[in-house]
């Protein structure tokens, strides 16, 4: 209730002096009021006023085009001097220099691939020729003579005299210009291993009276037959 009672105390009050101020001094003097008129704006404030929208660039093209005819820049003239040409004089030919071209290192390269080539192929052509008429050439076989070259023949084993076993041994071998005896192999098999190794160990040591060509030695590929027999031994 107190602060009820000072609130309305603290209104009251102001009120109260208020009313009996311009109750005693009905000749107070009262403030002008202040009336405006609504004048139109100007156009350069409503320009100012007014958002600005940001322009678009004009492209140069449309600019040269909306540009009056007077300003448009004239492209510019050449003159053209005129040429007199001769009835009787005839046109000269433009002459150019002639160069040879440099070949690369890639060309030079396949020429001598080239030129190797050609060697090649005329040294087997020429290969070719000299075989050819070497073979037209007659050829005398080697020979072999026990008697002369001391060429023992072959062992016939002891066990295959009991166990009876024969038969024929062919053996490729190639007698060289010198005589001797290289590279020498079974082509066919007596059918029994120990006549075999038998004829290959005496073979060895043989010596051959050497093929020849035109009176000249040379290497032969020959096979030699030996034939092992219990009755005649062995023979060639």
């Amino acid at each position: 209730m107190l602060t009820l009672t000072a609130v309305l105390s603290a209104h009251l009050v102001p009120l109260l002096w208020y009313l009996s101020i311009n109750h005693s001094n009905p000749t107070a003097i009262k403030p002008p009021l202040l009336t405006g008129v609504l004048l139109q704006q100007a156009a350069s404030q409503a320009a100012a006023t007014a958002p600005q929208t940001p322009t678009q660039a004009k492209p140069p093209e449309q600019e040269k085009q909306q540009m009056p005819p007077q300003q448009q820049p004239s492209p510019p003239q050449h003159k053209v001097k005129p040429v007199s040409v001769k009835a009787n004089e005839p046109a000269k030919a433009a002459t150019k220099p002639l160069t040879q071209p440099v070949p690369s290192a890639t060309a030079a390269s396949h020429q001598v691939a080239a030129v190797t080539k050609t060697e090649a192929v005329a040294q087997s052509a020429g290969a070719a020729i000299d075989n050819a008429a070497a073979s037209a050439v007659p050829v005398s076989a080697p020979l072999v003579n026990a008697s002369a070259h001391f060429n023992a023949p072959p062992h016939y084993p002891q066990l295959s005299r009991k166990l009876r076993e024969q038969g024929t041994v062919v053996l490729e071998l190639t007698v060289l210009a010198s005589g001797k005896v290289a590279d020498v192999r079974v082509q066919q098999s007596s059918g029994y291993a120990r006549l075999d190794k038998a004829a290959l160990l005496a073979v060895k040591h043989w010596r051959y009276q050497p093929a020849q060509r035109a009176g000249k030695a040379i290497d032969y590929r020959y096979r030699q037959r030996l034939e092992f027999s219990l009755t005649e031994g062995v023979k060639p």
